[in-house]
């Protein structure tokens, strides 16, 4: 990436293709199509959009196979620009929807995701201020009972205090 970004092309290229390679004989299918997408973005800034298209296909492969849905989103994405580059519409509007639908998938997942961490934490914490609330009440019992128990004491006292002075 630092030699096509500092002008030295060719030998970009051979060690984007050599990487390539390299993970398609012995690397995961995330590691190939990461390889393949860096590959095939280096066409795409060489305008070479027919050389791109195919890497970007087998990067999307990998990526189905990698179950990496992040991956899949961006390889649909960069596919329907490289179809509309070259005037390929139907093709730019296919890959276009299959990355929205892939987004929203995403975004869902995400969503769902966090909102159960939300339910989640939300339950924690109501259960959480239940048991404050009972040990509360169970604390207002115990006074309760300890001050019922202490006015039962004093009216003992007191009546039989009245029972001594009577008799």
């Amino acid at each position: 990436i630092v030699y096509a970004e500092t002008g030295r092309k060719p030998e970009a290229l051979k060690l984007f293709q050599q990487i390539y390679e390299s993970r398609k004989r012995d690397g995961s299918d995330y590691e190939i199509s990461t390889a393949g997408n860096n590959l095939a973005f280096f066409y795409v800034t060489e305008e070479k959009y027919k050389l791109a298209i195919p890497l970007f296909l087998e990067s999307l492969e990998a990526a189905h196979r990698a179950k990496a849905p992040r991956l899949t989103m961006q390889r649909y994405e960069i596919l329907s620009e490289c179809y509309e580059a070259l005037d390929n519409y139907k093709e730019a509007y296919k890959y276009r929807k299959l990355f929205g639908e892939m987004k929203d998938s995403i975004f869902n997942l995400e969503t769902v995701k966090q909102l159960n961490e939300l339910t989640e934490k939300f339950g924690a914490e109501k259960k959480e201020k239940q048991i404050l609330e009972l040990q509360k009440n169970n604390a207002e019992s115990k006074l309760k009972e300890e001050e019922t128990k202490r006015e039962n004491q004093r009216n003992t006292i007191i009546f039989g205090s009245v029972i001594a002075l009577v008799l």
